[in-house]
């Protein structure tokens, strides 16, 4: 064999496994979904799990919390998941559908018992989904879809209604997760 040959084969074997990946994806189409489940949340050390976790479909209730899953989306997962992404505080959509669904009770102070429970909300679990959308190498190819659990007491919350109403909006809130 020559010497050139020789004094690169350490570097052909390091590389073998992603020209052979490369190849399988190239002739066998767009590879399956990776999902990951973050261990602990907000460490960056995500774990490979066999599918979705089934917080992301149905949250689990806790009584006397106030619970969401909001999800945000990417092509680079960096950006999906970076700080406290994806955040109830950043869904726009979830916020309207919550005030829709206080206003009736609540009136004008909906708005800031919201942002009561956006304020003292912390995340509980994250997970990711990463797709191949296309093997072109084109802009946009790639997905990450991120979700996250959320959970907030909301006792300091409805505090802010008069005690007669707090049981009334703590029920509309409670429907929220089926409005989204």
């Amino acid at each position: 064999m020559p010497a050139n040959v020789i004094a690169a084969w350490p570097v052909v074997r390091r590389l073998a496994p992603a020209v052979a990946a490369a190849l399988v994806v190239s002739c066998s189409g767009v590879p399956e979904p990776l999902y990951h489940e973050e261990d602990p949340v907000r460490s960056g050390r995500w774990v490979v799990v066999r599918a979705l976790p089934a917080w992301v479909e149905a949250p689990p209730a806790r009584e006397g919390w106030w619970r969401v899953v909001v999800s945000g989306a990417s092509n680079d997962c960096g950006i999906a998941v970076a700080g406290d992404r994806p955040s109830p505080a950043d869904d726009r959509e979830l916020r309207r559908k919550m005030e829709e669904a206080l206003a009736p009770v609540c009136g004008d102070v909906a708005k800031q018992v919201i942002d009561a429970l956006f304020a003292t909300a912390t995340m509980v679990h994250r997970a990711r989904k990463y797709e191949v959308l296309t093997t072109e190498a084109v802009p946009g190819n790639t997905l990450c879809t991120a979700w996250a659990l959320w959970e907030a007491p909301l006792e300091p919350a409805l505090a802010i209604l008069p005690a007669e109403r707090r049981a009334a909006a703590g029920d509309a809130l409670s429907t929220h997760a089926r409005l989204r």
